[in-house]
C-alpha cells in the first residue's frame, strides 16, 4: 500500500507541470479533428519537437494560431475550472471551442509555408502529425 501511494505521489509531481499546457491542446486538438474532419491531432501540429521538455517552440501554424488567440487566456480559463463541477468545466470548454472554431475560420484562407492553405495541407496531411480521415 505504501508503495502504491509513494508511486501516485511521485507521478502527481512529476506530470503535474505537464498538465496546465494539455488542457488547451486537447480542447484544440478537438475544434482541429471537427473542423477539418482529422482522424487525429498531436502537439507538433503546433510546436516544433524538441529535445529539451521544458521547450515548447511553436512552428508557422502555431504563431499564427496563437496570435489570433492572443489575450483570449484560453489555457488560464481551462486551468481555472480544471477542479471545478462537471458543468462549469464543460461550459468553459464549450465556449473556448468555439473562440477556437472561429480562429480557425480565419485560418481558412491563409497559406501555410508550402503555399497551400493551411485547410489544404491538413487535409493533405501536410502538416505533422495532423492525420486525415481516409
Amino acid at each position: 500500500m505504501k508503495q502504491t501511494l509513494r508511486i501516485m505521489v511521485i507521478a502527481a509531481v512529476v506530470l503535474g507541470p505537464v498538465t496546465a499546457p494539455l488542457q488547451a491542446q486537447g480542447v484544440l486538438g478537438t475544434a482541429f479533428k471537427k473542423k477539418y474532419t482529422l482522424r487525429s491531432v498531436a502537439c507538433v501540429v503546433c510546436h516544433i519537437k524538441t529535445e529539451a521538455e521544458d521547450e515548447h517552440p511553436l512552428n508557422d501554424l502555431g504563431i499564427t494560431l496563437a496570435r489570433r488567440l492572443e489575450g483570449r487566456n484560453v489555457t488560464q480559463r481551462l486551468d481555472a475550472v480544471e477542479n471545478a463541477d462537471e458543468t462549469a468545466r464543460d461550459k468553459v470548454k464549450e465556449e473556448v471551442q468555439k473562440e477556437l472554431l472561429d480562429v480557425l475560420k480565419e485560418l481558412d484562407a491563409m497559406k501555410a509555408p508550402s503555399g497551400k492553405t493551411y485547410p489544404d495541407a491538413l487535409r493533405a496531411g501536410e502538416i505533422e502529425c495532423a492525420k486525415p480521415r481516409k
